[in-house]
């Protein structure tokens, strides 16, 4: 399988279609020849047991010169004109441990005794059924397989609806992957909504809970949990996340963003300092979706070396611990002149940053996934923003309640609302987000 490349997709991708409605010639997937001899000729792939539709599937494409991905993806033909039997078919076999069954039930008493039923664990599910390995334009066969499988065998628990949906989000993760950004995306609020159409859960975690439960213990529930923990790691599976190798990895990616609320950051953003500091920047994709807007990021750092052919083009990620950061910019950021941005801000950021000796920092976490979730999922971050000062916002029309957040750390009240005043009113949620867990810890301003 190629290694994932930012230039392999047709720079018209985000239209899914292509010039004379040919896609680009694309030779990038070479096998070296010590793997190709352990590829099994094609006769031998035949077996004389009955088979399922899913596996008479993939004799075809065994069989075939050039393999197409599922109807809907068209986009992904250029990586599929690229593949070889050999590759597919491993592919294929990486997908095969979302759909086993047999392992619902423990995975649905974990989720129940975590309080949540979507949240990382079921990529840590994922991550141990060893899907997750992979990256780039392999995660996105990877994904559309899962697709081809859910419409010809599994169809029973889903709907077409929530196929779509997937679709939709494979279409978006794949400009992403040709470093563009995609008219839409899935929000978090979307995700919610299409699986409580499998399974209605109630308005709490204490109703999801009980829903579970009672539904593990029903025969005539069974199918319909089998179709919730079915889809959540579906949801889960076309994630950025797994596009960009995992938790943790090089290239991994947290929050992708659509060019609507780029074009709706951007107005936001005439209002806010205009020294912007990427902090926790990974490959550097928010500076590049920033910069393409014509709102320049002046830094954009991470604690990590990221490689160059990671990064984001035009995007240098420069190896700076955010609290060093932080202390070079004390003398302007008390002057109002910076603006740290992050994005999915997790408790070692905000350890390097929060503290009564460091420098104040006024920090803007978009987001158009997450919204106002995008600070939950770790308990101990309650305690750690629990003297600090936030503001929910609003950014446009993104298709849930709230976009993230503006945060007033190691500053005063009063300092805090000297920022957030300057922000008009269209722009602050004025009603308290009802998922985030760490809201009610924080001041909140401009609340009605």
């Amino acid at each position: 399988m190629s290694t994932p490349s930012s230039v392999t997709l047709s720079a018209k991708l985000h239209s899914n279609s292509y010039t004379n409605g040919q896609a680009p010639n694309n030779s990038t997937s070479a096998i070296p020849t010590e793997v190709k001899k352990e590829i099994p000729k094609e006769t031998e792939r035949l077996e004389p047991t009955p088979l399922s539709s899913f596996e008479k599937i993939s004799i075809l494409n065994a069989h075939s010169k050039v393999s197409e991905p599922p109807v809907g993806l068209e986009c992904l033909n250029p990586i599929y004109q690229a593949l070889t039997p050999g590759d597919l078919e491993a592919t294929k076999q990486k997908i095969n441990p979302i759909f086993d069954f047999d392992k619902f039930p423990p995975l649905l008493e974990k989720a129940i005794q975590n309080s949540s039923v979507i949240n990382r664990f079921w990529e840590n599910h994922l991550k141990e059924a060893g899907v997750t390995d992979i990256a780039g334009e392999q995660a996105l066969v990877a994904m559309s397989e899962a697709i081809r499988k859910l419409e010809v065998d599994t169809h029973q628990y889903t709907n077409d609806g929530i196929i779509q949906m997937l679709k939709d989000q494979i279409i978006a993760l794949a400009t992403i992957q040709s470093r563009q950004f995609p008219d839409k995306i899935l929000t978090g609020t979307q995700i919610r909504v299409a699986l409580k159409s499998l399974l209605p859960l109630g308005s709490n975690k204490y109703d999801a809970i009980k829903t579970l439960q009672q539904s593990m213990c029903e025969p005539t529930g069974v199918h319909n949990v089998k179709s919730f923990v079915l889809n959540c790691l579906l949801f889960n599976f076309v994630s950025p996340v797994i596009l960009g190798g995992g938790h943790g990895s090089e290239g991994c990616i947290y929050e992708i963003f659509s060019t609507p609320f780029l074009n709706k950051l951007k107005e936001l953003l005439t209002y806010l300092p205009k020294i912007r500091i990427e902090l926790g920047a990974g490959i550097g994709l928010t500076s590049g979706a920033l910069n393409s807007i014509n709102r320049k990021v002046q830094v954009t750092a991470d604690i990590r070396k990221i490689p160059a052919s990671q990064a984001w083009p035009g995007v240098k990620t420069l190896k700076i611990e955010a609290g060093t950061i932080a202390i070079a910019y004390k003398q302007k950021s008390e002057k109002f002149e910076v603006l740290y941005i992050a994005t999915c801000p997790d408790n070692e950021l905000f350890k390097h940053l929060i503290g009564k000796e460091k420098p104040p920092v006024l920090l803007l976490v978009p987001s158009e996934h997450f919204g106002c979730d995008v600070l939950g999922g770790e308990d101990i971050r309650s305690e750690i923003l629990r003297d600090q000062h936030c503001t929910p916002i609003q950014i446009g029309d993104c298709g849930q309640v709230g976009s993230g957040f503006i945060l007033g750390l190691n500053m005063s009240k009063s300092t805090f609302e000297q920022y957030a005043h300057k922000i008009p009113d269209k722009y602050i949620l004025q009603e308290k987000p009802l998922n985030n867990l760490h809201v009610a810890q924080l001041t909140i301003t401009k609340e009605s």
